[in-house]
């Protein structure tokens, strides 16, 4: 196994990518409620010094006169610290002592952590001896000519608490979250990669000699569903490949097993008479000779099709008259069959880009095979004609026609009407 390889199936890496992710996104809403909540509670605290600095404007005069019973009257709110100084800075009275507060002439709403914490005889065991949160609003009393400063102070301790306690639950819930999304999404990765394991198994079991297994293509039109249909039709078109290479093999075989029997057969008369009687010695040579040329012409043919398939075959391209080079057919092949009755129909002069020899030898081709599987009698006809843009060239000749069948295989390699011969 290479090194740094992973060695996570891909359902484990799915899941961990999405627990991760999720845990992520459950961590970011966690932090957005808490900081929402924690202003929410500052606002309220804030809210609540002015509800209460507001009270106190407002029987100011009862309080200069009594401080003690009419703040206990107005204010019951155990959180809240309020103290009262004269003119001088020095305290005149405190209800709720929870704080020792330095005195500042300056007016408004502030916060800031205290460290001395008053605990007034309570024993809050929930306090620690680190800094506590408050808010202070400070504020003047006007009793006759002289002001009275006041410092409304709000313990946040209860809210700083409830913070740390929910922040706590939040993170159990993201982990506890991050685990149910890993195991949801690891159940969900393995059924949703199913159909890949199955294409796995298939792809396994395939041989040169059996490429008829499929994957099931049911379930619904999605990604992998089409994944399966696009490796079936790869297969098919495998199958299909390799019927053909098959048959190329058999019908390559058997065209190079009648030379060659030929040659073998001349070789041994060459052996056994042709010492003694140069007629038959003649003959077997001039055999040989022809069979050697029909081998090499087929494997030019060979050769011709390995090269076309490995896309290795190179054309010339230049312009050309066909009406030149169907009249040069026609003169070659009456000449090579000078008992034939060949007729053209070739009223156009064209001229087209492409590989003068190729086209030549395609129609070739086709008047070798008219020649062949026609009656000798027959008529063979050329003919090329402009259909809109294209050149069209026919060949038309008396033979038998072709099954319909076998009209969509007949340009198969080595393909022949009658399939009967075998190796």
């Amino acid at each position: 196994m290479p090194m740094g390889r992973s060695r996570l199936s891909i359902s484990i890496k799915i899941t961990l990518s999405i627990s991760i992710s999720f845990l992520l996104i459950l961590t970011a809403i966690s932090l957005l409620i808490l900081h929402s909540i924690n202003i929410f509670l500052n606002r309220e605290a804030s809210q609540g010094l002015i509800v209460t600095r507001n009270v106190i404007l407002e029987n100011q005069g009862e309080i200069i006169t009594d401080f003690r019973e009419t703040l206990e009257e107005i204010v019951t709110d155990p959180q809240l610290q309020i103290t009262i100084f004269n003119e001088d800075g020095d305290e005149v009275y405190t209800k709720n002592r929870l704080f020792q507060i330095p005195f500042s002439k300056d007016e408004g709403l502030v916060e800031m952590q205290i460290e001395d914490r008053m605990y007034d005889g309570r024993g809050d065991e929930d306090i620690e001896n680190s800094a506590s949160r408050v808010m202070i609003l400070r504020f003047h009393l006007f009793g006759g000519s002289k002001p009275y400063p006041v410092h409304i102070v709000k313990d946040m301790s209860p809210e700083d608490r409830f913070l740390r306690i929910l922040w706590k639950l939040l993170i159990i819930a993201d982990l506890i979250g991050m685990g149910v999304s890993f195991l949801v999404g690891l159940y969900m990765s393995r059924r949703i990669l199913r159909p890949v394991d199955k294409l796995t198994q298939v792809a396994r079991s395939i041989s040169a000699h059996d490429l008829a297994n499929r994957i099931p293509e049911t379930g619904p039109d999605d990604e992998l569903t089409r994944l399966a249909k696009a490796f079936n039709e790869m297969l098919a078109r495998l199958e299909k490949s390799f019927i053909k290479q098959n048959r190329f093999v058999s019908d390559a075989s058997h065209e190079l097993r009648t030379p060659i029997a030929i040659i073998n057969g001349y070789v041994s008369m060459l052996m056994r008479w042709a010492k003694s009687n140069p007629d038959v010695l003649e003959e077997s040579i001039d055999s040989i000779k022809s069979e050697t040329a029909r081998m090499g012409s087929l494997v030019e043919r060979l050769l011709f099709l390995a090269k076309t398939d490995a896309l290795t075959l190179k054309l010339e391209q230049e312009e050309i008259r066909l009406d030149r080079i169907l009249h040069r057919v026609v003169e070659e092949t009456r000449f090579l069959a000078p008992g034939r009755l060949i007729t053209t129909d070739i009223n156009e002069e064209l001229t087209i880009t492409g590989d003068p020899g190729m086209i030549k030898q395609s129609i070739l081709n086709l008047v070798d095979n008219s020649l062949k599987y026609s009656r000798p009698e027959g008529r063979i006809m050329l003919s090329l004609k402009l259909v809109g843009h294209d050149a069209a060239i026919s060949v038309a000749d008396e033979g038998p026609a072709i099954d319909t069948d076998k009209l969509r295989v007949i340009f198969d390699r080595f393909y022949r009407i009658d399939d009967s011969r075998s190796l």
